[in-house]
């Protein structure tokens, strides 16, 4: 365990490289209406478990981007019952308790991409009354709000969000009238934007973002339909990549998590809202399907480790 915090420190990856689990925070129980929840629930990496703590988000609501410390795990933002929120509220790790930080952010938004740096964790994009190419977030150490001048270079909702040892990444997206397959964000030790020349291979919104130490992927979402599809960031050369696997599920409106050897999609819709966890194995890219599912179906929950 120390190895791996050592090893975490150093390269930036606090959470996913040292994490034992993930979890889904709040989300939607319909696809008809906006039947928001406060449910925390998610997953055992070490023998892909099921796992359900008592705690619940402060706020129910939907849409929330999940970024994580080395300590705790965040919902920031997302959609009420019919309107967009502010809120920053969570779970603390080490005890699975609530938290609820007085800081919000400076702009209520929901479906954004989260992407979290050693020190700050990131809301890039998403969507109000339109789409957004805001980038802000959370302070770790004391728990402030931060609102960078930077932007994306593509404003647009619903992108997945990974992070590198010194960037975040939106994948893809929906600008207002199509699907899009931008890739840009943000450099995190000065907080400047970046864009990549690569793009995803296929135009999309509503994918996980899930990432190792060397990639960042894009899994599922919906093009013209529903897809399985798993593409996304090689990290050192900033090129594009496209693995031969592809998810068990076909579903968009999912979220993601990452241990240091896979990553996981939880929830999401096809037709109706879904339980399932499956995702990819980084070591060889190849599809995974754990026999766990979480405790409560629903859409757009916000992915956090720890």
């Amino acid at each position: 365990m120390l190895a791996d915090r050592l090893r975490a420190a150093l390269s930036g990856e606090v959470a996913p490289a040292g994490a034992s689990r993930g979890y889904g925070l709040g989300g939607n129980t319909s696809t008809s209406t906006n039947v928001v929840v406060s449910e925390i629930d998610g997953l055992q990496f070490s023998n892909e478990t099921a796992i359900n703590p008592a705690a619940a988000l402060s706020v129910a609501r939907s849409g929330a981007t999940g970024v994580s410390s080395a300590s705790k795990g965040y919902a920031l933002g997302g959609g009420l019952s019919s309107s967009v929120t502010a809120e920053i509220d969570g779970l603390q790790f080490s005890d699975e308790s609530a938290i609820n930080p007085a800081a919000t952010l400076p702009t209520a938004r929901r479906v954004g991409a989260g992407f979290s740096a050693p020190s700050k964790g990131y809301a890039a994009g998403g969507l109000i009354s339109s789409q957004s190419a805001e980038i802000d977030g959370l302070q770790f150490s004391n728990e402030s709000a931060i609102n960078p001048a930077a932007a994306l270079a593509t404003a647009r909702f619903s992108p997945a969000g990974v992070a590198s040892a010194t960037k975040g990444y939106a994948l893809g997206g929906f600008n207002g009238t199509v699907n899009v397959n931008a890739i840009d964000g943000l450099q995190f030790s000065d907080d400047t934007a970046i864009d990549p020349a690569a793009a995803l291979a296929t135009a999309r919104n509503g994918s996980a973002g899930v990432f190792s130490a060397t990639r960042g992927y894009a899994i599922g979402g919906i093009t013209a339909s529903v897809t399985t599809e798993i593409d996304g960031i090689q990290y050192s050369d900033e090129s594009a990549i496209n693995p031969a696997a592809v998810l068990s599920t076909a579903r968009t409106n999912v979220n993601g998590v990452s241990s240091a050897v896979s990553g996981y999609g939880l929830g999401g819709v096809p037709v109706s809202v879904l339980a399932e966890i499956d995702g990819i194995s980084f070591g060889t890219e190849t599809a995974i399907n754990p026999a766990a599912t979480l405790a409560t179906a629903r859409s757009v929950p916000a992915g956090v480790q720890g």
